[in-house]
């Protein structure tokens, strides 16, 4: 007897699910991407792949990638409401780009007031191991004292929140690549392709170990600016980029010896282009110094790659690079 056997790579998972496809009437090239899922599941990361694909995320981006001029409009969504500056918002965006993306993990919880608004709309969530977000949480939230029976409540409202996630994803029945953040860590290429294809970008191979790069857990950089709470580090040196605002890169450093001055240099698409030194005088591992750079003049193109690195060793700062686009 003859028996058609599958292919190992339709056997193998690479942890993604396309579902509701396009119509054959949508056009790719016009679309409106939103980013849901869990807050603390990988959403920041597939908003970073998606900025570095050159798809524009907004203007008035905050440290987890997420549009802060459309995130003040959520509570009237989640509500109900549209609000007039919202849909200008939107069509301006339609105007000034044929595909522009929106991250922000609860958007899922108002798909069906939103979404009729949004031109072409396409979904892109990103689910995780409902225990390791558990423990993320005990990690991100400071208020977490008792730890077992807190660490349960947090699973059990992990598995809550994604059943309302796939819930609203069903009901919506939009286009939807479905990710998986543990596959995403361990073959990234493959989430790459995936993302790439779902969202008409071609990727060279180049880009593909660029956007690589991107694609790994537990982001010192995140998890700074994500909790209130310090985060043990092993280097004598700490730094961090936070945002860059009105011409200026912002960042945050610490050292463990305050009474010599580190020298911090700023670098613009690969070239260095200010060095400042710093007096940490009285100032422990702990403690956080805010630091700047003007690099308005740089600023001359749509989109820059940022860094701040040490002048002792040559290291990045967290969160170095840091894309920035206009």
């Amino acid at each position: 007897m003859n028996v058609d056997l599958p292919n190992s790579s339709e056997l193998f998972n690479n942890g993604y699910m396309s579902l509701f496809p396009q119509k054959n009437d949508q056009q790719l090239g016009e679309s409106t991407i939103l980013v849901v899922g869990q807050a603390r599941a990988g959403t920041t990361m597939v908003g970073l792949v998606l900025r570095e694909m050159g798809i524009p995320m907004g203007e008035r981006i905050g440290p987890v990638h997420e549009d802060n001029e459309l995130g003040d409009f959520v509570p009237q969504l989640q509500a109900g409401f549209l609000p007039a500056d919202f849909l200008c918002a939107v069509a301006s965006r339609n105007k000034a780009y044929p595909i522009w993306a929106w991250k922000r993990p609860d958007l899922y919880s108002c798909l069906g007031v939103l979404t009729p608004k949004l031109r072409n709309p396409l979904l892109v969530c990103i689910l995780r191991d409902a225990v390791a977000l558990a423990s993320r949480n005990c990690i991100s939230l400071p208020d977490l004292s008792e730890i077992q029976s807190k660490a349960i409540g947090s699973l059990n409202q992990a598995m809550h929140e994604q059943k309302a996630v796939c819930d609203a994803i069903c009901s919506a029945q939009l286009p939807t690549l479905l990710l998986s953040y543990e596959k995403a860590i361990s073959r990234p290429v493959e989430f790459l392709e995936a993302i790439s294809r779902f969202v008409g970008q071609k990727v060279t191979k180049e880009n593909i170990g660029r956007l690589t790069s991107l694609v790994k857990p537990n982001h010192r950089g995140y998890a700074l600016r994500a909790r209130s709470l310090e985060y043990e580090e092993s280097f004598d040196l700490r730094g961090v980029i936070e945002s860059v605002k009105n011409g200026c890169m912002i960042g945050r450093v610490a050292s463990a010896h305050s009474n010599e001055p580190i020298v911090v240099e700023a670098w613009v698409d690969g070239l260095r282009v200010k060095e400042r030194e710093f007096d940490l005088a009285g100032h422990g591992l702990e403690d956080w110094t805010s630091i700047s750079f003007e690099i308005g003049n740089k600023l001359v193109k749509r989109s820059h790659s940022l860094q701040l690195t040490f002048g002792q060793d040559g290291r990045d700062f967290d969160n170095s690079p840091f894309t920035w686009h206009k």
